[in-house]
């Protein structure tokens, strides 16, 4: 949608594509702040900041090494590249993967919803068409615990 909520493009409703089960295919939305919470769940003093990741070495017993601009190094038994779409993680661990860039912005936030900022929405972001898997045509409600605390008008 652009800012005045005219549809710029469709994704499809009909669930994820062909292969949707190979990591290498299809497209996949996480939250930042939630993997975020969730990767350093625990972790405590174990996770440090500001470094800047150069390569990592895997070895024969399981355990990877990152290896960093300062010469510093951290082993573990698992390396994850949450470290963005040009992640230099993902460009060793799969050399031909390619990013496309495509001549569009996004921006994204997150509101509250309400009954009130419900009705701001095009119908189209509040219900569910009929698919071919049976999906009825639904409607969004805010939950009853939000819908409880919208102010009066």
């Amino acid at each position: 949608m652009d800012e005045k909520m005219h549809e710029l493009v469709t994704l499809r409703a009909d669930g994820p594509g062909p292969d949707s089960t190979d990591p290498t295919h299809g497209e996949h939305a996480v939250s930042r702040i939630t993997l975020r919470k969730i990767l350093l769940a625990g972790l405590g003093d174990l996770v440090h900041f500001d470094k800047e990741f150069v390569r990592y070495e895997s070895h024969m017993d399981g355990t990877v090494t990152a290896i960093f601009a300062d010469g510093t190094t951290a082993t573990g038994d698992i390396l994850i590249g949450a470290d963005g779409s040009r992640s230099r993680v993902r460009a060793q661990l799969l050399p031909a993967a390619t990013v496309t860039d495509i001549p569009a912005v996004g921006c994204a936030g997150k509101l509250m919803l309400t009954e009130q900022t419900l009705r701001w929405l095009p119908s189209s972001l509040t219900t569910r068409k009929k698919t071919s898997s049976g999906l009825a045509r639904t409607s969004f409600s805010p939950p009853s615990s939000v819908a409880a605390k919208t102010p009066p008008r």
